[in-house]
């Protein structure tokens, strides 16, 4: 992806995700994109259902991936994997060695996608990571974010793990989106919730190995060992 063009349709898709206030800065993006970061484009029968923007970091061993987002009613048809899968080969063809993003860990469907599909490995929990959005998806919430790594040029074998011993198993809604306008205060206090329970055993040296066939995390101590 290589035109202003372009470019403005993907602000353009980004906003049509988290709503007519996102990604405004069209010079900015445009800037990421030339300077060697990586913007890109999926279209399906010849229409924009998708996009992602990533930047580089670490001195140029890392893209860090800012967004990825799939229009409203390709939700669900592998346009996500897709331009992840492209991201990943974009990268491997830069002589990249790890992409990494966050998602909001109370989103399961992000976290199963993520974890499991992709075979993304957490990182850190970092509280509030963006302060408030405001935004058509996150709301007023705090954006407590998990950062994930996803090697370049390793093979993967995403799949769900089992909790064994002393593992700590944690279960998360099955749609926070609608949680919180159904019921925002009980949204937050299921933020608080996994804060507590995450936030200080992933600082140290916990490890969050992936979630079990029913959707729920596994932290697992650091005197075992990861999958």
């Amino acid at each position: 992806m290589d035109t202003l063009e372009d470019n403005d349709i993907a602000l353009g898709i980004c906003r049509k995700v988290w709503g007519a206030a996102a990604a405004q800065d069209h010079e900015l993006y445009w800037v990421i994109a030339t300077h060697g970061g990586y913007l890109s484009v999926a279209r399906l029968d010849g229409e924009p259902v998708g996009a992602s923007l990533g930047l580089l970091a670490h001195r140029g061993t890392e893209l860090v991936s800012h967004f990825t987002g799939v229009t409203p009613g390709f939700a669900g048809a592998g346009v996500g994997f897709a331009l992840k899968q492209h991201q990943r080969a974009w990268a491997q063809t830069q002589g990249l060695e790890t992409i990494t993003w966050t998602f909001d860990p109370l989103v399961r469907r992000n976290a199963w996608f993520n974890l499991v599909r992709l075979g993304a490995s957490v990182r850190r929990h970092v509280v509030n990571y963006y302060g408030a959005l405001n935004d058509a998806i996150n709301g007023m919430d705090d954006t407590d974010r998990f950062e994930v790594a996803w090697p370049v040029g390793v093979a993967l074998e995403p799949s769900v793990v089992t909790a064994v011993d002393d593992d700590v198993v944690v279960e998360i809604p099955a749609d926070i989106e609608a949680m919180r306008t159904a019921d925002p205060v009980l949204a937050q206090q299921w933020r608080r919730d996994l804060r507590a329970i995450v936030d200080e055993p992933l600082r140290n040296g916990w490890h969050l190995v992936g979630m079990t066939a029913d959707y729920r995390y596994v932290l697992r101590p650091p005197t075992k060992e990861s999958p």
